[in-house]
């Protein structure tokens, strides 16, 4: 699999899924 996803909308993506980890966690 290839994805043509640029490098900073991945490393926004990444951000923002590890912003959301961090809260479910903290809601724990």
């Amino acid at each position: 699999m290839v994805f043509n996803v640029d490098l900073q909308s991945t490393s926004t993506i990444a951000r923002n899924l590890q912003e959301h980890i961090l809260w479910v966690c903290r809601a724990l």
